[in-house]
């Protein structure tokens, strides 16, 4: 894995945490961006879960009345989404390639 200094990795097991710079970190959505920097702290917390069948994770979120913040796309590693839980967190969901 290439050195990335706005980047800390935690892993325990299949587990693992990703802790980034606030203000280095690429955001896909500018409204969220804003919201993130102005606070409060938390908001820029992203659960990632993965997924066997991404359309119909997306679908299922759609079907529920749930915020999308980036339709599905190919990342490259994967395929994914990001979407907003009723509190306003955000949630990347991902279905690896391969």
């Amino acid at each position: 894995m290439p050195e990335q200094a706005q980047l800390r990795y935690l892993t325990y097991g299949h587990g693992w945490l990703i802790l980034v710079d606030l203000t280095k970190h690429g955001y896909h959505h500018a409204e969220r961006e804003h919201q993130t920097k102005q606070g409060p702290v938390g908001l820029g917390f992203v659960l990632v879960v993965p997924t066997a069948d991404l359309d119909a994770t997306w679908t299922l979120w759609l079907d529920e009345g749930l915020t999308v913040t980036l339709d599905p796309e190919d990342v490259g590693w994967a395929r994914i989404f990001y979407g907003l839980d009723p509190d306003g967190y955000e949630i990347m969901f991902e279905q690896f390639c391969g």
